[in-house]
């Protein structure tokens, strides 16, 4: 899979909207860094609708970092505006994007959080991907008792062939 990231991508040129364009419009998903400053960057704002021009809500995930979602998450993502096709009215409708929480431990993020996101760059249900883990954990076990099964055996047949050797010594000295 391609990444693409601003900092080791982009020319040093004064205009970078069409690099930054490209970019958005090239790519499949949109993952945006939340922390406490998020919501204050416009430069953030316009990559998101930048970004939302060609995609969907579903297509942006949201890392907490710190603070609280309703304070890092930018609004245009906490809501979508509905048009009323009778009135033309239009109306907020509360979204909760797909968000890989960050702010746990390293450790518990990594186990538990991080195959969220993964799920859904791969297409797949986080559920399936928490079986595929377990399934590629039990085989690394199963595949680690049978080499330590396996070592086991050899040094076994090796100290029995060994004890008939001394045995069969110690008869020929008789």
């Amino acid at each position: 899979m391609r990444l693409f990231r601003d900092k080791e991508e982009l020319p040093i040129t004064s205009d970078l909207n069409d690099d930054i364009d490209a970019a958005l419009k090239n790519s499949d998903y949109l993952i945006v860094i939340c922390s406490t400053h998020t919501r204050e960057s416009l430069w953030v704002q316009r990559e998101i609708e930048t970004f939302l021009k060609t995609h969907t809500y579903d297509q942006v995930l949201t890392v907490l970092v710190d603070g609280d979602p309703y304070e890092t998450i930018p609004e245009i993502l906490l809501y979508r505006d509905v048009v009323d096709p009778v009135t033309g009215e239009v109306t907020k409708e509360p979204l909760e994007p797909l968000s890989c929480d960050w702010r746990l431990g390293r450790k518990q993020a990594m186990r538990e959080e991080l195959p969220r996101l993964a799920a859904a760059l791969l297409g797949c249900g986080y559920d399936e991907l928490r079986q595929r883990q377990r399934h590629y954990r039990m085989r690394r076990t199963i595949a680690l008792f049978a080499v330590a099964l396996a070592a086991s055996l050899a040094l076994a047949a090796y100290y029995i062939r060994t004890s008939i050797q001394i045995q069969k010594a110690n008869d020929d000295l008789q």
